[in-house]
C-alpha cells in the first residue's frame, strides 16, 4: 500500500497496484487507500486502479469512479466506465451516457466501454428514453445497448434522421435474424429507395433481403397488381417487382447487387429493362455485366443482341 501511494517511479507503483488487486480477491479492505489513486498526476495510475476496483468488485469506490468518467485521460475514462458496469452501480447510467455524448463517436474504445457498461447495468427503459436525445452518439448508444440486449425497440432508431444510424438498426434486425421485426426492415423499403444514396446502400440490401422473406399476404396483392404470373410463389411475386422498381431508381454498386440477387434468385423480371441497361453506354460498368450475366444465365431469346451492344 506505501509503495502505490508513494512517490516512486511509476512501474513499482503499477506493480503495487496490481499484487493490492490479488490480495483483494480475499479482503477488498486493502483496495480503499487506493481511492486516491483515481486523482493520480499519472494517468496510467489512474487506469489501471479503475480497472482494478472493477476486476475485483471494490463498490466503496463506486462514486469516484462516476468521477473519472469526465477525467482527461482516456484509457482512465474507459476502465472506469467497464468498473461501472461490472459494479452494477446503477447512478452511473446518465454519466454514461453524458460520456457518450462527449466522445461524440470520436473514440471507438470509449463508445464500447460505455454501451458495455450500460448493458451490464440493464436499464432497459433509461436506454430506451435516449431515442430522442438530440446527439447522434448518444442514440447510436443507445442503439447499440438495445442491440446487445436483444431490445426489440431498437426497430424506432429505423426512421432516425442520421442514415449511419438507421443503418444500424438495419444491421442488428438482419444480422442477429430478428424474425419478428423483419417487417419493420421490410417496411422501410420504398421510403429509402426513394432517397438511396451511397450511403444508404448497406441499410437498402438489408431491407430487400428482409422484403423477399417476409412475402406476406399485402405483398402478393401489390405484386399482382404489376401483372405478375399467379403460379409464382407469393415472396417471389414481391422480389419480381422489388427488382425492377430498385433497378430503375438506384446505381452503381447497390444496382448491380440488386441484379445479382435477381439471378441468383431466378425470379422473373422483365427482359426488356435489362436489354436497356446493357444498352447503356452511360450506366456503370458493373451494372451493365451483371445484366448481361443475368440474361445469359436465363437463356432469354434477347441474349444475343445484348452481347452485341455489350
Amino acid at each position: 500500500t506505501n509503495l502505490a501511494t508513494s512517490g516512486e517511479p511509476l512501474l513499482p507503483r503499477l506493480h503495487a497496484v496490481w499484487a493490492l488487486g490479488q490480495i483483494a480477491e480475499h479482503d477488498k479492505n486493502v483496495l480503499a487507500p487506493l481511492t486516491k489513486l483515481l486523482d493520480d498526476a499519472d494517468g496510467r495510475l489512474r487506469s489501471q486502479t479503475a480497472k482494478v476496483f472493477g476486476d475485483v468488485g471494490f463498490a466503496e469506490a463506486n462514486d469516484r469512479l462516476v468521477t473519472a468518467l469526465a477525467d482527461s485521460d482516456a484509457p482512465t475514462q474507459l476502465h472506469a466506465a467497464l468498473a461501472l458496469g461490472k459494479l452494477r452501480h446503477a447512478p452511473a447510467v446518465g454519466p454514461l451516457f453524458e460520456l457518450l455524448k462527449s466522445n461524440a463517436d470520436v473514440d471507438p474504445y470509449l463508445r464500447h466501454a460505455a454501451v458495455y457498461a450500460l448493458t451490464l447495468l440493464g436499464d432497459a427503459d433509461a436506454v430506451a428514453a435516449r431515442a430522442e436525445d438530440e446527439s447522434p452518439a448518444v442514440r447510436l448508444g443507445a442503439l447499440l445497448v438495445q442491440r446487445r440486449r436483444g431490445d426489440r425497440r431498437l426497430v424506432k432508431f429505423l426512421d432516425d434522421a442520421q442514415p449511419a444510424i438507421a443503418t444500424e438498426a438495419a444491421r442488428a434486425i438482419n444480422d442477429l435474424m430478428w424474425d419478428d421485426a423483419m417487417p419493420d426492415l421490410a417496411d422501410r423499403l420504398g421510403r429509402h429507395t426513394s432517397q438511396a444514396t451511397a450511403e444508404s446502400d448497406p441499410l437498402l440490401r438489408r431491407a430487400v433481403y428482409a422484403a423477399y422473406r417476409r412475402g406476406t399476404e399485402a405483398d402478393v396483392r401489390a405484386s399482382a397488381a404489376g401483372g405478375h404470373a399467379a403460379n409464382v410463389p407469393a415472396a417471389e411475386r414481391f422480389v419480381n417487382e422489388l427488382v425492377e422498381s430498385l433497378v430503375a431508381s438506384v446505381a452503381g454498386p447497390l444496382q448491380a447487387d440488386v441484379i445479382r440477387l435477381a439471378t441468383k434468385l431466378a425470379v422473373d423480371f422483365d427482359a426488356a429493362q435489362m436489354l436497356d441497361l446493357v444498352r447503356n453506354v452511360a450506366a456503370p460498368v458493373e451494372s451493365r455485366a451483371a445484366a448481361l450475366q443475368l440474361l445469359g444465365v436465363r437463356r432469354l431469346s434477347v441474349v444475343d443482341e445484348a452481347a452485341e451492344a455489350a
